[in-house]
């Protein structure tokens, strides 16, 4: 009587539809990164007799990156801004550009998808706006691409670094977010430097 007791429970308990949805493996949304953090550290590789020999291997302050440009297996992703920070009380000036003897690395979180972040054309018909919507990367194996880099001083001069780095990633089951560090160099900070 127990047993079968324990059996009618059983499938009474699996019995109907109770409108909850159980992830499974085989559900594409476990394991969607719907972001990815750059880490930027942007240091002066100046040439020996330059204006800027004495800063080699400076690196510019966190303040001074203001975009980056990604595109997420060759699908351009969008342009993302650095959130704005105040430069470090040990920066030191060369020609309105902020440099500090220590690494000094600006973090950029691309939320996948952000129509309000990035600079893709505005979605016209429904389909565009569930596609924009619904841009997450899937468990595997994935390429990041560091278009372009944008650096701005105080008095508004930029400078646009075009690495075309191409990092790596690996998404994992469960995982949400995925993170690449990039190391990108500049030669001349104008001005007369």
């Amino acid at each position: 009587m127990r047993k079968f007791l324990l059996c009618f429970l059983l499938v009474a308990g699996c019995a109907g539809d109770t409108g909850a949805a159980a992830a499974t493996q085989s559900d594409p949304a476990i394991g969607a990164v719907d972001s990815v953090v750059v880490g930027l550290d942007v240091r002066v590789a100046a040439e020996a007799g330059s204006a800027l020999e004495s800063y080699d291997g400076f690196a510019i302050a966190a303040s001074q990156i203001r975009s980056v440009r990604l595109r997420v297996d060759d699908t351009t992703w969008g342009v993302y801004s650095v959130p704005a920070t105040t430069p470090p009380t040990n920066a030191i000036d060369v020609n309105g550009w902020s440099l500090v003897d220590a690494r000094s690395p600006a973090a950029v979180v691309a939320m996948l998808g952000s129509a309000s972040e990035s600079e893709m054309p505005d979605p016209v018909t429904v389909g565009d706006w569930v596609s924009a919507l619904e841009q997450r990367l899937f468990t595997g194996g994935h390429l990041v691409e560091v278009e372009e880099v944008t650096l701005a001083n105080e008095s508004g001069e930029q400078i646009v670094l075009s690495p075309r780095t191409v990092l790596p990633i690996r998404v994992e089951n469960g995982d949400r977010t995925s993170a690449v560090s990039v190391a990108l160099e500049v030669a001349e900070l104008g001005g007369g430097a």
